[in-house]
This record gives C-alpha cells, sequence and structure tokens, in this order.
C-alpha cells in the first residue's frame, strides 16, 4: 500500500502525530486508485495494551469512517505485525469489537497476519 502510495501516504499521519494507542485518523488515500481513504489506527503493544485497546483501535476506525460516508472498510489485523500482538487474540477482539459497533458501514473485510504452519 504504501509503495503504491508513497510518499505522500508516509508523510500525511506525521501532520496528525501524536496519535494514542486505541484512537484511529484518516488521510486520502493519494495515489490508491481503488481506496479514497486511508485510516491509520494506532493499536496495543501486547506487553503493555490490551484487550480493550485493540477494541477501541477498531471501533475508532469505524468512527472515522462513518465521518466520510464509508460503506465498506478493509481492516488489517491491527497490531500483529511490527507490534507482535498474537494473531489468534487480535482476530477474537477485532470481530467482537466490529460485531458490537454502531455503524453505518455495510462491510467490513478483516485481513489476518496468517503464519505458515510448519511441516
Amino acid at each position: 500500500m504504501h509503495a503504491a502510495a508513497a510518499p505522500r501516504l508516509l508523510k500525511a499521519p506525521r501532520a496528525l502525530a501524536p496519535c494514542p494507542p486505541g484512537q484511529a485518523a484518516m488521510t486520502p488515500a493519494f495515489d490508491l486508485t481503488t481506496v479514497r481513504w486511508v485510516i491509520h489506527a494506532v493499536g496495543p503493544l501486547p506487553r503493555t495494551g490490551g484487550r480493550s485497546t485493540l477494541a477501541s483501535a477498531d471501533k475508532a476506525s469505524l468512527a472515522r469512517a462513518d465521518e466520510v460516508g464509508a460503506r465498506s472498510v478493509a481492516f488489517p489485523s491491527i497490531s500483529t505485525g511490527a507490534y507482535g500482538y498474537p494473531a489468534d487474540a487480535a482476530s477474537r477482539v477485532s470481530v467482537e469489537a466490529l460485531l458490537g459497533a454502531t455503524t453505518a458501514v455495510e462491510v467490513v473485510l478483516l485481513v489476518a497476519l496468517v503464519h505458515r504452519m510448519p511441516s
């Protein structure tokens, strides 16, 4: 995503900083052709944040989507990459948070981080 929209997509969130864990900010999608907005959610580090912070990041992302009238949103697996939050736990938190959220968004696509299974 950053390769297609960079460098503006990399620079834009810096103007919105600081964005604390559990919150989300939004920028234009710049050169991404099938996306209008990018929501930048800040999830927890597994050792310092928990379920409530991750759920808040999911709900804050939906709130930003509602602000621009988005009808569909794709969610990456928040905090499971560089932050190392366990993917199975993050999946459960996100599904629960998103199902319980009040939103006008009609379609939510969850993109999970999948680890290669040992042979």
